[in-house]
């Protein structure tokens, strides 16, 4: 018998449709730091929000634990929590249902879908699983709920969200699900975003590796991979017999240059650098190298990290906040730190760190740092995306550093582990995490 379509089959299907599959094969593996963060996270998150609509409907009828049939929303209750779903094909557990006004095969009313979730912002995937969730609620009820609740975040924010269950695409979703469920046949195995934090990353990423697949680039597009795959291009390898250097016209130097896939596969599979064009980083007598540590959910960044070159001598700054109200100061510290040097440029790698100094700029009312700052910007990534092309299967510090040598002294080290490693920091306010991120921003 086939294993029944649950809410974490849907949720692992929204991040990666491989993952799914794998959670209808009933696979498990060991969860990453990251993931362990947001499962605790939603846990208090749950019983916090819980305490919010029971405050809300403090003096109604609130029914725990339910099974969803006709007959028990036909009571009409104003408050169902932990309510679950069960037939053929779903066991599905809804956080709430909250009553509605609004004809249904229920009566006057009906019911919309309350989900908890972890995430600061209200993002696609909260909004693509209460469509889904709002789409089987539908088919008990006799009609499809036009908008659902989300509490979400540290506050518990209450948010009122439209949602489209009768949209094809959420109904393609659904039928590409049941049909998972049905043939048990995986999906094509993609590499994405949602694999760093994933708890089948290392089974993944291995698999990918053995068959050698598009995917491991990591700047490409699912989009653009099917499109080599009509082409009968599966594997990088196959892609890096593909490239052909291109003459350059006069017009053409002047535009930027774009990122060839084919390139990079052939700096793999050949094991060396491949410069194209003539990569320029602009120099001066004062080099101030900048990194940022942040939490890109709460938009919060707590860390400032600056080594400054200037004739022959390297100083090293650190500027730290405890809490987002501390936020404007450590940038103003870099502001204090930065006005000492009249030529200067400062190099990044990304552009993090341009968007922190718009925004502080805007929130500081400074607009003469535009025109001070912004110009002596280096994005040093840009240069190496255009014209560097290592063996690598990103362009990623982490995949640079480590083909060029660099040994993190945490070897666990990434943008992603920092934000747990601060979350950890705030729950123990523990020197060890501080330490931690200090190393971690110093060494990028």
């Amino acid at each position: 018998m086939a294993t029944k379509i649950t809410r974490d089959v849907i949720e692992s299907y929204l991040d990666c449709r491989y993952k799914g599959h794998l959670k209808l094969a009933g696979e498990q593996d060991s969860p990453s730091d990251y993931e362990q963060l947001m499962r605790e996270s939603r846990e208090r998150i749950r019983l916090a929000g819980i305490n919010k609509l029971l405050v809300r409907h403090e003096g109604g009828e609130v029914l725990r634990g339910c099974i969803v049939t006709p007959a028990v929303l036909k009571r009409g209750v104003p408050l169902l929590l932990d309510a679950t779903l069960e037939d053929e094909k779903f066991r599905l557990r809804f956080d709430a249902l909250q009553r509605a006004a609004g004809a249904s095969r229920l009566g006057n009313f009906h019911y919309v879908p309350v989900l908890f979730h972890e995430a600061e912002m209200s993002t696609r995937n909260p909004r693509a699983l209460l469509e889904l969730l709002g789409l089987v609620l539908g088919t008990v009820q006799g009609w499809q709920p036009g908008w659902g609740v989300l509490i979400h975040g540290r506050d518990c924010e209450i948010e009122r969200l439209r949602i489209r269950p009768n949209a094809e695409q959420v109904r393609r979703a659904m039928e590409e699900i049941k049909e998972i469920q049905a043939v048990g046949t995986p999906p094509p195995l993609t590499l994405n975003s949602h694999c760093q934090i994933c708890e089948f990353r290392h089974r993944c990423h291995a698999e990918a590796i053995a068959k050698d697949d598009l995917s491991l680039l990591r700047g490409m597009a699912e989009k653009e991979i099917r499109k080599y795959g009509r082409r009968g291009i599966f594997t990088v390898t196959q892609l890096s017999c593909t490239f052909r250097p291109r003459k350059q016209g006069k017009r053409s130097k002047q535009q930027r240059q774009p990122h060839q896939h084919a390139l990079q596969a052939l700096a793999i599979r050949e094991k060396k650098i491949h410069v194209l064009g003539n990569p320029e980083l602009p120099a001066c007598t004062t080099r101030i190298y900048f990194d940022i540590e942040g939490d890109p959910e709460r938009r919060f960044d707590y860390l400032l990290g600056m080594i400054v070159e200037a004739n022959g001598v390297m100083e090293e700054h650190s500027f730290w906040a405890d809490s987002p109200a501390e936020e404007a100061r450590v940038f103003l510290q870099f502001l204090d730190a930065v006005g000492r040097y009249d030529d200067f440029r400062i190099y990044c790698y990304g552009g993090y760190e341009a968007a922190f100094l718009r925004r502080m700029t805007k929130v500081l009312k400074r607009q003469e740092l535009d025109e001070r700052l912004l110009p002596r910007l280096v994005n040093v990534l840009s240069v190496v995306y255009a014209h560097v092309y290592f063996p690598t299967y990103s362009n990623g510090l982490k995949d640079i550093g480590t083909f060029l040598g660099f040994r993190w002294t945490e070897a666990d080290a990434s943008g992603i582990q920092s934000i747990v490693w601060r979350r950890k920091w705030e729950e123990t306010r523990s020197v060890m995490f501080k330490d931690m991120l200090t190393t971690y921003n110093r060494e990028l």
